[in-house]
């Protein structure tokens, strides 16, 4: 195997890398979501996709800076040796974004009961701002896009 090959094979293993990191993330927060009983929305893909050509991007960047570090013996130069024709630039980025991806999966659930006490607060400030009943507040818990969960719903119905 040649010098070219295994820079270019290391490199892709760091691209294919960090796009598991991200299907990881999908998948987590996928889950999540479900688990939740929150709505699955195209923005969260949407999201996903930004995300895989940004940081598929940066791979490509950190690979042509890696490519002119290899082309100008900076390694040799430096007296690391080892590192000769690797990418090791990209694989410092390759690390740093899946630590990235794996602080995303775990703040995920973080993230999400903060949003929902929000909405709670902005429910509740309506219904004080509002003044309303009993009657009324059982209606606008039934009918408000705020309440997704069909247990609260039907929660709300007997009583």
């Amino acid at each position: 195997m040649n010098n070219v090959q295994l820079f270019g094979g290391v490199w892709g293993l760091f691209c294919l890398l960090v796009f598991v990191a991200i299907a990881v993330d999908l998948v987590s927060g996928w889950r999540k979501a479900t688990e939740r009983h929150e709505a699955h929305t195209s923005y969260a893909l949407s999201r996903t996709i930004s995300k895989v050509l940004m940081y598929q991007g940066v791979m490509i960047v950190t690979g042509c800076i890696d490519v002119v570090l290899s082309v100008c013996h900076v390694t040799q130069l430096l007296h690391v040796v080892l590192l000769d024709n690797l990418p090791v630039m990209s694989g410092l980025m390759c690390v740093l974004l899946c630590l990235v991806e794996l602080k995303s999966i775990y703040e995920k659930a973080e993230d999400k009961s903060r949003r929902r006490l929000k909405e709670t607060a902005e429910i509740l400030s309506k219904i004080l701002h509002n003044g309303m009943n009993a009657d009324e507040l059982k209606k606008f818990l039934q009918t408000s896009k705020h309440v997704e969960d069909e247990q609260v719903k039907e929660t709300v119905a007997k009583n």
